[in-house]
């Protein structure tokens, strides 16, 4: 069982949202852990900048992000996805231009981050959220049983 910190950033009036670091092909990145996001997401740029590698696909997908109107998203490859001790390799991501998510928080929190943990990678690690602590617990599969 690994468990890691969260940055618990505050929303007025009542509302509030975890953040916590991974390591993402060697480069350190801030994710907002979004338990109403059905999948995983990294910055389109973040990703281009590490080189993830974009899949091909028949179509092109059409995704309704937070605050925005259609956009179309990619699915990434990441090849090494840490948090905390545990390592993931070779996972499927969404990719998608996260600028109005990215600058709302460099914004009002004075924070950079470069995706999203969705419920799909929760689920999977069986995560626990401990509010009173503001830490996650999670145990990892091992990767061949990881379906993402």
């Amino acid at each position: 069982m690994d468990k890691l910190k969260l940055n618990r950033v505050d929303i007025p009036p009542n509302g509030m949202h975890f953040l916590l670091s991974a390591e993402i092909m060697d480069t350190e990145a801030v994710l907002v852990m979004d338990t109403g996001a059905s999948e995983s997401v990294l910055d389109l740029k973040f990703a281009e900048s590490l080189s993830i590698d974009i899949l091909p696909s028949d179509e092109e997908a059409i995704s309704a992000a937070v605050g925005s109107s259609n956009i179309t998203t990619y699915i990434g490859l990441v090849h090494e996805f840490k948090l905390g001790n545990s390592i993931l390799t070779d996972i499927k991501v969404q990719l998608m231009d996260l600028s109005n998510v990215r600058n709302s928080y460099k914004q009002m929190f004075n924070k950079d981050v470069q995706g999203l943990l969705g419920g799909d990678l929760l689920s999977q690690m069986n995560a626990i959220i401990n509010y009173k602590e503001d830490s996650l617990q999670f145990d990892l599969p091992l990767n061949d049983d990881l379906v993402v």
